[in-house]
Parts: C-alpha cells; sequence; structure tokens
C-alpha cells in the first residue's frame, strides 16, 4: 500500500483502462494456472470467474454531492450553553465569521471488494492573492482524536461544543454529556462510526485533508466529513471549494486464487496500480458555496 506520508492525490490514472487491459491479459494469456487446477474445464471456470470479479471493479463509485451542507454559526448559540467561552476563541468572534461545512461522500464497491482506505483533500478559495482574505479550517471532523469515540461502534449524534469543536454524543450517555451539547442539536448530523485509523491534517490553513483506514469505516456506502470554516467578516466575495478523493482496496485481495498467476504477466505499470489497491478517484468542485 502507498505511504501514509502524503495522500498521493496527484496520481493521474485512466483506471478503466488499465482494468481492460488487466481483462485483456487474463482473457488471452497463456498462464500455468497450478497442478490443483486438474482439467481444462476447471481453469476455464477459474478464469471466467476472475474475470468477472474484475468486471465488477469497474462498477464501483465515489462521488462528491452536487450540493454541501452549510450553515453559519451564531456565537450566541455558544453563550446559551452557561459555558465559558476561551479568550482566543472570543477574540477570533471579532472578526470571523464561522460556518459549519459538511461534505457528503458516496462510495460503492462491490461485494467482495471492500474498499481500505479513503484520502480526501479539501482547498478553499484556490488562487485567492489576497491573504487577509482568506478563510481557515477551524475545526475538522473527524479528527485523529476521534479514535476512542468511533470504537464504540454506534450511531453518534456530532454537534459542536462551547469551545466551537465537533462533539459526539448517543443514547447511552449520561445525562451531563446531553445537556452540554443540548443548545448545538441543530448544528448537528448522524453518523454511523466504526474502528477507523484517522489522519486529519489542516487546522487553520486553506487546505485540510483527511486519510481514513480500515475496511468498516470506509466501505461506508456514506461517509460525511466536516470542517467549521472561519471567514473574515471584511471578506465580501463568495466562497468557493474543491475537493478530491482517493479509494483504496486492500492489496491482499489480489494475491488470492489464480489472480496471482496473471499478475506475473503484467507490466510494471499494470503492477503498480493492483498494488496500490486499484485507486478510485473523484474530483469535483463547487462555486459561491458561501456568498457573503
Amino acid at each position: 500500500m502507498k505511504s501514509d506520508s502524503h495522500f498521493m492525490l496527484q496520481e493521474m490514472v485512466n483506471r478503466n483502462e488499465l482494468l481492460d487491459e488487466a481483462l485483456e491479459i487474463i482473457a488471452y494469456g497463456d498462464v500455468h494456472l497450478g497442478e490443483e487446477v486438474k482439467s481444462i474445464e476447471a481453469a476455464d471456470e477459474a478464469k471466467q470467474q476472475l474475470l468477472e470479479k474484475i468486471k465488477e471493479l469497474q462498477q464501483e463509485q465515489i462521488r462528491f454531492s452536487p450540493k454541501l451542507d452549510t450553515r453559519i454559526i451564531d456565537p450566541a448559540e455558544l453563550q446559551e450553553s452557561g459555558k465559558e467561552i476561551s479568550r482566543d476563541l472570543q477574540a477570533k468572534i471579532q472578526g470571523y465569521d464561522f460556518h459549519k461545512v459538511v461534505v457528503p461522500l458516496t462510495l460503492k464497491s462491490k461485494v467482495g471488494w471492500a474498499f481500505s482506505r479513503l484520502e480526501c483533500k479539501l482547498r478553499f478559495c484556490d488562487g485567492e492573492t489576497d491573504s487577509s482574505q482568506l478563510p481557515v479550517v477551524y475545526a475538522m471532523f473527524p479528527e485523529d482524536n476521534w479514535v476512542d469515540v468511533l470504537q464504540a461502534g454506534i450511531d453518534c449524534t456530532v454537534t459542536l461544543d462551547e469551545q466551537m469543536q465537533f462533539a459526539a454524543t448517543h443514547e447511552e450517555a449520561g445525562a451531563e454529556f446531553q445537556a452540554k451539547i443540548k443548545s448545538f442539536l441543530s448544528t448537528s448530523f448522524r453518523y454511523r462510526l466504526r474502528r477507523p485509523k484517522i489522519k486529519a491534517r489542516g487546522k487553520l490553513d486553506t487546505v485540510c485533508f483527511w486519510q481514513l483506514d480500515g475496511k468498516e469505516y470506509v466501505d461506508e456506502e456514506n461517509v460525511l466529513l466536516g470542517v467549521l470554516l472561519m471567514v473574515p467578516k471584511k471578506r465580501k466575495r463568495p466562497i468557493d471549494v474543491t475537493a478530491e478523493a482517493i479509494a483504496y482496496h486492500d492489496f491482499q485481495f489480489f494475491t488470492a486464487d489464480i489472480f496471482s498467476e496473471y499478475f506475473n504477466e503484467f507490466d510494471e505499470k499494470l503492477k503498480s496500480f493492483f498494488r496500490a489497491g486499484v485507486p478510485l478517484r473523484a474530483e469535483t468542485s463547487w462555486q459561491h458555496v458561501l456568498s457573503l
């Protein structure tokens, strides 16, 4: 698999062309399938099953929603909680507006081909030259420190706490924790969370990244990523967002059964493509997401 030190979103490949090339090699390649395949009929059946499995990869989908879920956060909602807001946040509220931006992402894998890693990058106001006008990411969901919360493997309500950080609650939480976030339920969204390994980077920057590892998490059909965006009050221009995402499979799937025999016939580019987990990529942009 790829190194997790960078997100590999710049690699551009024509996925279907590479899968077509693999299908052609498997269909017409003269490969010895080993002593366990005792007859021509068995060999043909094994080859046909492999071809069908590879064809299923061409039916997978990854796409961003055409519409983002956005909402301006009123500081008065935080003050109603009765909790003291930090001095740093109080100062930021004087010069910035805060907007919740939720990015829905749909993944569709085929049965038996679960995704094992998802990488996503968001860029805000790409190309903006006036740094004083730039919005920056104040908080992200999910973050690295969410792993313990997510291990519960139950439905969570994701909200904002009094310090404008994402928090989670669920039916099993105590009354004190429920009361803490009661004032923020209007900013919440429902989400199913299961044991991921998370890397989230980009706070106080215009670009943010997520890397989510684990079949239990990544193979969800609907993934929600969220940021709290800090926007200068003096900014009058609308805000644009660009997003990229790549989903990967676990390479171990491709070393089972007879595939390993055909894999040896692939050229280095095709081998690299499968070693990388047959990445499936999506890119989109939203114009005038926040009209200020």
